[in-house]
Parts: C-alpha cells; sequence; structure tokens
C-alpha cells in the first residue's frame, strides 16, 4: 500500500491559466461551455510509458489545458524518475520491466503490474478523491484496479486502444475459437460492464464490440488524431546535417519499431529499381534490440547502410518537425486480425500534415483514405516500391484537398469535445459530497 506514498502524499493545485477545449495555444480562455470542466480530479492508469504513449499524453494534455485536475499511473521507462511534473501532469511511474515473450510472461506482466497499479490507485484515492479514473487498456482487466473508487462514486472510463481478443489472435497466431481467445472475449464484456463510458479508437472496433452485445450507448469514438499543437520549423538540410541523408526523396518514419509496423518490407522497397539510389529513410522511435539489429543487417545486406538511418526516439513535438520533411507519408503493417482493424497513429499524423499517403490494403485503412491514396499488398516490397513511386510522381492537388476533407472530420480539436464531455457527466467531488448532505438532512 505503500507504493504510491511518495508522489500522492500532498496537497496540490496548480495555479496556472486554463485552456480552451481544443485549443492549440496557451493563451487561450475557457468559454463558458467549457467551465463546466473545472473541479475535476481524474487519475488514467495505464500499461504503458508517459509521455511516450501517444493518446495517453494527447489526452491528459488536453485535459490539464481544459482544467481538469490529472494524474497518471504508468510503467517506468529506463532512466525516467518515479515521480515526475510534465506540463502540469503529475506522473507516478511504476517501476516493472517488462518485454514481448510467451503467454506466460505476459500474464505475470498484466498480473502484476495489474496488483501494482491497484495499490497505488488505492492509495492515491484515500488522499486525492478522484471524480474520474480513466483507465487505458491494453488490458481490458486492468479497469478492475479503480474498484474502491467505483465504489465511492468515482466515474469510471475503459480506453480501449486496441479489441484484446483480436491482438491476442494476433500475437500468438490462434484461432478465433481458441480458449485464450475466447477467455479475453469474456474478459472484454466484463470490464465492459463494470465501466460506466467505453472510448475506441474507430467506427470498426465500436461496431465490432456492438456485435458481441455491448451497449452502443456506452461507446464513443476517439480516433488517434493527433494534437495540432505547434512544433519547430525545420528545413530539409536539417536531414544532411544531422542524418547525413542526401537522396533526392526522404521518407520519415516515427514510432515504436516493432515487427507488427513491417518495416523489413519498406527496407526492401527501397532497394528495389523504382526507388533505387534516390530515396532515404530515416526511421524514429524505440524498438527491441533484437529486432533493430535484425533491421540494421537487413539494410548492410542491401547496399543502403548509408540510405537508412537510424534516429532513434526524439520528442513527439520534434518527430512532427522530421515527418513534415517526408515527401511522402508511408505506413506498412503486416496483415493480421487487429491491424485489420486498426488506424494507426501515423495514418493521422501524415494526413495532418498533407503528405500522399502510402497505405497497406486493409479494412479500416481504406474505409479512411478511400480512393485518395497509394495502396499495397501488406508483405510485398514490389507493390510497395511502386506505390511509393507512383505516390511521388503522381500527386495531385484534388487528391490532397479530398483527404484534408477526410481528415478534417478528424480533427482533434473537435474530437477532443467528445472527451470533455465525458468527463463533463461526472460529478465533482463537492456537487457528490452536497448531494449526499441533502440526502441526510
Amino acid at each position: 500500500s505503500d507504493v504510491a506514498g511518495p508522489l500522492f502524499n500532498r496537497g496540490r493545485r496548480r495555479d496556472r491559466p486554463i485552456l480552451s477545449v481544443g485549443s492549440t495555444m496557451s493563451d487561450r480562455i475557457l468559454s463558458p461551455r467549457d467551465e463546466a470542466v473545472v473541479g475535476i480530479r481524474a487519475c488514467m492508469v495505464a500499461y504503458s510509458h508517459y509521455p511516450d504513449d501517444p493518446r495517453v499524453s494527447r489526452e491528459a494534455r488536453t485535459l490539464d489545458r481544459a482544467g481538469v485536475e490529472v494524474d497518471v499511473i504508468c510503467l517506468r521507462g529506463d532512466g525516467q524518475p518515479i515521480r515526475e511534473n510534465i506540463e502540469g501532469v503529475e506522473v507516478y511511474r511504476i517501476p516493472l520491466a517488462t518485454r514481448p515473450g510467451s503467454r506466460h510472461r505476459y500474464a505475470w506482466q498484466y498480473g502484476t503490474f495489474f496488483l501494482l497499479a491497484t495499490a497505488a490507485l488505492s492509495r492515491a484515492w484515500r488522499r486525492r478523491r478522484y471524480d474520474i479514473v480513466h483507465v487505458h487498456s491494453l488490458p481490458d482487466f486492468l479497469v478492475f484496479a479503480s474498484a474502491l473508487p467505483r465504489a465511492f462514486g468515482a466515474r469510471i472510463i475503459l480506453d480501449l486502444h486496441e479489441a484484446m481478443p483480436e491482438i491476442l489472435a494476433a500475437r500468438f497466431r490462434l484461432e478465433n475459437d481458441a480458449s485464450l481467445v475466447r477467455v479475453a472475449r469474456a474478459l472484454e464484456r466484463a470490464s465492459a460492464a463494470f465501466a460506466d463510458e467505453i472510448f475506441v479508437v474507430n467506427d470498426t472496433i465500436r461496431n465490432l464490440l456492438v456485435s458481441r452485445g455491448i451497449p452502443p450507448h456506452k461507446l464513443a469514438v476517439l480516433p488517434n488524431t493527433p494534437d495540432e499543437e505547434a512544433m519547430p520549423l525545420v528545413s530539409r538540410q536539417f536531414l544532411v546535417d544531422r542524418y547525413g541523408l542526401q537522396g533526392e526523396h526522404a521518407i520519415v518514419v516515427a514510432g515504436g519499431l516493432n515487427p507488427e509496423r513491417d518495416i523489413e518490407t519498406l527496407i526492401r522497397s527501397i532497394a528495389l529499381p523504382p526507388l533505387a539510389g534516390s530515396v532515404d529513410l530515416l526511421l524514429l522511435g524505440r524498438g527491441d534490440p533484437k529486432y533493430l539489429a535484425g533491421l540494421r543487417a537487413l539494410a548492410e545486406g542491401l547496399g543502403l547502410r548509408k540510405r537508412v538511418v537510424f534516429g532513434g526516439f526524439v520528442p513527439h513535438a520534434e518527430a512532427m518537425s522530421l515527418l513534415s520533411l517526408s515527401d511522402v507519408g508511408v505506413v506498412t503493417l503486416v496483415e493480421n486480425p487487429i491491424t485489420r482493424l486498426g488506424l494507426p497513429n501515423r495514418l493521422f499524423e501524415y494526413a495532418m500534415l498533407g503528405k500522399p499517403l502510402v497505405v497497406p490494403r486493409l479494412p479500416a485503412i481504406e474505409s479512411f483514405v478511400g480512393s485518395d491514396g497509394y495502396y499495397y499488398r501488406p508483405g510485398s516490397p514490389e507493390d510497395l516500391a511502386a506505390a511509393i513511386a507512383n505516390a511521388l510522381n503522381g500527386s495531385t492537388p484534388s487528391m490532397r484537398t479530398e483527404l484534408e476533407r477526410r481528415y478534417g472530420a478528424w480533427r482533434w480539436a473537435d474530437v477532443s469535445r467528445r472527451l470533455l464531455e465525458a468527463y463533463r457527466r461526472a460529478k465533482p467531488r463537492a456537487a457528490r459530497s452536497q448531494e449526499v448532505h441533502a440526502a441526510c438532512t
């Protein structure tokens, strides 16, 4: 029970200006419509790293700007402090080392984090009396860490980054009727029943959950669109000076580097005749050392040592600046049960920046991009090379205009209002206390 002591043994309210909903500038003031959010205390729980997880940090920043007091309980990464205040958000990190592995390893890691997060959240709630507990999945059952706050009236939000049954089927190559997948579906239903509201990342996953019996009124779609914050301006010369990229064209990819992202196919594609000798690739982000070593060996074997550069992790604003220098927006994915449902962050980031999109032909992605992108068959470097070449040579103003129109309906400035509306439905601690007092008199 002492796990959360160092962070939460405090009283605090930050003295700082309150910003408007969806604002991208720090000097805007709350409108009357937004004032109801002020006074809410919330705790986010995430089996991920903060601020590295873009969805968690984007939502936390938006809530903080709107006047919500936000704490985050998450994993601790290498070199990160146990406790830290990041742009007004109080972060407590649980020192648990995680890595990919077998089913038993995932079960142990999820279970250990669940127990530690439950202890941390329960201890924090006794001091902070949260109005909302906002739990990010995976795993879905992490929502049960909020049992104590829920028993005393806190509103519980379950934020589903992915569909857990599908990701288990993809990760361990299981059939839909495998016992582990059936257990995951049962936990999904139980977790959804426990939560007051559920966020999902797109309509494809929403429809899937409804087909499994989850009430539609509980579900709200919050896509992974980027917060359009100011980003430092950099010139193309920056790629030359810092990374040594001197090709005619540059492709910049930022985010987690893992097998599901199928970076191998992208590396192979730039060695093929349509692109060979003219395209440089900059890869930004973290990944398993063994996987990254394999990518480097692949690039070396294809004679691309100087054309494929691993830039490591960079902060989000800097990553966006570098993405703006990419000639095309390339999204690569393997095909599996979860990628058929997903709309990755990179897709929206490239769309926001107005880049011609090169994407795998997968159902959810195709529903967003429509006819305004260049498609390739997942796993085919030849197809990918042709699609990139077409995007470099054939992108038209009308395609970019239509993509911008499609993206306009997903902008975070508008989507974030759904997030804040959910928070307005929570009754602040003071209001609940008044109701209790009135009932007793």
